[in-house]
């Protein structure tokens, strides 16, 4: 392959596989044929051992170490590709969103205990058992069609490596990374995971160590960086702050690790768990950060950007182990990711919008249907991986972050309340995207921020309202609408402040926080209990 240039580095002679790479494309065909083969055995003898008990919740019966294991996986392989290719573009800046990423992981078990009562499965199950019906389906129809956008990432960096290594079509990389998650996984569900996110995060960080070994002994010559990439000064504080209040939101909605954290047998050992995930994460960040800096010194032209970039280093003047383990570090790094969120888009799709007697038979269907839509929104746009992550979190959070505030800080609000909060906040979302041309970078304001608000605003309004303040209720509700619908213009003349988003965001959002002190503090308004649906 022409992308794929081996010799040895003493002898200056090329491997015994031939000049055009063909040997070493076999090998790296066969490693993941293996590696595809252990995942499908895991995954079986997984549901050999406890048969589909444990699909939706692993029994309640997941110790430390799994529950360890399910969160690194899951995060590792979520900040892994983002910290390389922001890194290659703007230096050890990247490690913030890292940090944000390890902080938001945290920040999510101090709110679980409250949920976890509950008999917490998905955020629409719970969403509906609070909200009603109508609440729940909307919630997991938002969740099935934007968890395959969040997976897209990590199954495109294996897609390309592919591409680049191989020589494959990037449908087929796509669908191959597809095919193997849905294999293993609908076997025993959350079991399955739960067996094999462990052995993908093994490879993964032996892939990530692997590729600092050949960044750092590359024969490739060195570029001089530039000075922002050499700094942290390349990603403004804005941004970081953007980042930051990006992934606390996030952490109202990450139904993932909500999931493992569910399925532990104490809350003990998850937090435990959690906490040392983290402090792993941050280790792993900074290693992420200087190997897409050590990338950006051997840079060599060609498509793709810092991922790009990444496989044509790694597969330039390399050993064949080196090769090897990269390749199975890749991916490792989009099934770690892939797998949970599609098995948890699943999950809400088949349980919670369908909702049918045979749920575990119904998910696995669900499960297809979710691999579908990966591959269809991968094909459909795939040089637009930032425009597809805004769009997917702008819907996921408008339909679940907003009942989820209700749920924890006013159960008692009417369901047509919440059900008009979140249709509003996704109306809004979509009907902005619409306006920008489903462009990413029309406006320096994300839509996600003015959704958000919308779906804050309806909520204040719904809770003045039902209190009987309704002059209150009317005016906040069109102040509310005033400045969530004039956000798009303003965004225009605002496009040097990046922390435009958050601060449309922090009115209604303070709106809310007073409501709820003056209503628990004065009124001394109990909690209310439901009843399922």
């Amino acid at each position: 392959m022409s992308n794929m240039i081996m010799y040895n580095k003493k002898s200056g002679r090329r491997p015994r596989w031939g000049r055009d790479g063909n040997g070493m494309a076999g090998i790296l065909g066969i490693t993941l044929a293996l590696y595809g083969a252990l995942m499908t055995w895991l995954g079986a003898r997984a549901r050999r051992r406890t048969g589909t008990a444990g699909y939706f919740d692993g029994r309640h019966a997941l110790g430390g170490g799994a529950v360890f294991g399910l969160v690194t996986a899951l995060w590792t392989s979520s900040a892994v590709a983002v910290e390389l290719d922001t890194a290659y573009r703007s230096g050890w800046g990247a490690a913030w969103f890292g940090g944000s990423v390890a902080l938001m992981s945290v920040a999510v078990t101090f709110w679980f205990p409250v949920i976890r009562r509950y008999g917490y499965l998905t955020n629409s199950d719970l969403i509906g058992r609070g909200f009603g019906t109508a609440a729940r389906r909307l919630a997991g129809g938002v969740i099935a069609l934007t968890f395959p956008v969040f997976a897209l990432s990590n199954a495109l960096v294996a897609a390309v490596f592919l591409h680049v290594a191989l020589g494959w079509p990037l449908g087929l990389g796509l669908a191959g990374v597809t095919a193997l998650v849905l294999l293993y996984v609908q076997f025993a569900g959350l079991t399955s995971l739960a067996a094999t996110q462990a052995v993908n995060l093994g490879l993964m960080l032996a892939g990530l160590a692997a590729a600092l070994w050949q960044a750092v002994h590359s024969p490739l010559p060195v570029h001089p960086l530039p000075a922002a990439v050499r700094g942290w000064q390349g990603v403004p504080a804005a941004t970081v702050l953007v980042w930051l209040t990006m992934n606390l939101l996030n952490g109202l909605a990450a139904q993932a690790e909500l999931q493992a954290l569910a399925a532990a047998r104490r809350p003990a050992e998850a937090r435990c768990a959690v906490v040392a995930s983290s402090l792993l994460l941050l280790g792993i960040v900074v290693a992420s950060a200087w190997l897409g800096i050590l990338v950006r010194q051997h840079w060599l032209p060609g498509p793709g950007g810092g991922l790009g970039a990444f496989a044509r280093v790694m597969l330039t003047g390399s050993p064949w182990w080196v090769q090897v383990l990269v390749a199975a570090g890749v991916w490792a790094l989009a099934l770690t990711w892939c797998a949970p969120l599609l098995f948890s888009g699943a999950v809400s799709l088949g349980r919670d919008v369908v909702r049918p007697a045979e749920a575990v038979r119904w998910t696995r269907w669900a499960l297809v249907a979710e691999g579908v839509l990966l591959v269809g929104f991968g094909l459909l746009r795939p040089g637009d991986l930032a425009w597809w992550r805004v769009f997917g979190l702008t819907l996921r959070n408008a339909a679940v972050v907003t009942p989820t505030v209700a749920f924890l800080l006013w159960p008692d609000l009417p369901r047509r309340w919440v059900l008009a909060a979140m249709t509003a906040a996704v109306g809004m979302g979509l009907g902005l995207n619409l306006v920008q041309g489903f462009s990413a970078g029309a406006t320096a304001l994300s839509p996600m921020w003015p959704a958000a608000a919308t779906g804050l605003g309806v909520l204040n309004l719904g809770r003045l309202w039902t209190d009987g303040r309704r002059l209150e209720g009317a005016v906040t509700g069109l102040l509310t609408a005033a400045a969530a619908w004039g956000a798009l213009p303003a965004a225009r003349a605002l496009d040097a402040v990046p922390l435009a988003g958050p601060v449309v965001l922090l009115v209604p959002a303070l709106v809310t926080g007073g409501l709820w002190a003056f209503r628990r503090a004065v009124l001394a308004q109990p909690l209310a209990v439901w009843e399922e649906d």
